[in-house]
């Protein structure tokens, strides 16, 4: 609000001094409340307690279909590929869904400013090398061209016209929180490959339940 009306009061040339002095002020003040809510946020997500429990990625899968299908008008533009055989993972669910919703949404926003070409997502939950399960939200986007490759997971850091800016600095907060790396790679061909990788959840050891032999 305050910077459009400097802009506005620049462009018409229609300003003084204390104006504009006024407005930058409340412009800064503005800014610190915003990095001082973000910040609060980040501390919230760090402290809170996680509802880590074991699921299987298929059903973790399954979860994230439902939430897409009332997100997304229409979920035609989503591959979903989920291997075989994956070790359960521990973690919060609903964060993790969470950080895959919002990949989604920014790989759809990103693909719509793409001209033409294949405008498919497609999210791909497969086998780890370290054994465990790594989810890779891929997409057909303009890749880094206009990116700030070094601040895109920085707060308030937003290529969208009416981007806040913390999406990708959220998503990054929580998939450290569970001990992993949220990354970003280029695509051979157009796009982006966002990826993070969770550790299988540890086996349980059984324990014997019979009662000891009688001498």
């Amino acid at each position: 609000h305050y910077a459009e009306g400097a802009l506005l009061r620049l462009r018409n040339e229609s300003f003084d001094r204390e104006t504009l002095e006024s407005l930058f002020r409340e412009m800064v003040a503005d800014a610190d409340r915003a990095a001082e809510l973000i910040k609060s946020f980040r501390r919230f997500v760090k402290q809170s307690h996680r509802q880590n429990v074991d699921i299987e990625p298929t059903e973790l899968a399954a979860r994230l279909s439902r939430l897409l299908s009332h997100e997304l008008h229409s979920s035609s533009s989503i591959s979903m590929t989920v291997a075989d055989n994956l070790p359960p993972i521990t973690c919060d669910s609903v964060q993790i869904k969470q950080v895959l919703l919002n990949l989604i949404l920014n790989a759809r926003d990103a693909m719509a400013e793409a001209a033409s070409g294949d405008q498919q997502i497609q999210l791909f939950i497969g086998p780890a090398p370290c054994g465990g399960v790594r989810f890779e939200v891929v997409d057909q986007g303009p890749g880094l061209a206009n990116v700030d490759a070094e601040k895109m997971f920085d707060a308030f850091y937003s290529t969208k016209e009416s981007g806040l800016g913390m999406g990708l600095a959220i998503c990054r907060t929580i998939v450290e929180l569970h001990g992993s790396e949220l990354a970003v790679t280029e695509n051979n061909g157009p796009g982006l490959t966002m990826s993070f990788t969770l550790a299988a959840a540890v086996a349980k050891s059984k324990q014997s339940t019979s009662a000891p032999n009688s001498p």
